[in-house]
């Protein structure tokens, strides 16, 4: 079962390492994981959608919380 959870938590499941997925309805997936060599903007937020390759951002933690402050996430695990 999913445990769903704020910002402030994503940040942290974030810099702890774990791939976070936010919860949309736009038809696309909302990826985010920590970026090991930009200390700048740590955080990656990969864009999948159903056709084409995968877009790739960059943004600093503040970035993050201002932009999905209000949004809920929860940890992303691949199933195959």
């Amino acid at each position: 079962m999913k445990q769903y959870f704020s910002c402030d938590k994503a940040i942290k499941e974030i810099g702890d390492n774990k791939v976070v997925k936010m919860l949309s309805n736009d038809f696309k997936t909302h990826l985010f994981k920590r970026s090991l060599k930009n200390y700048q903007k740590p955080v990656i937020h990969i864009v999948q959608k159903t056709i084409g390759k995968p877009a790739y951002l960059n943004m600093s933690y503040d970035e993050f919380k201002e932009k999905y402050h209000d949004k809920e996430f929860y940890i992303y695990e691949e199933t195959y």
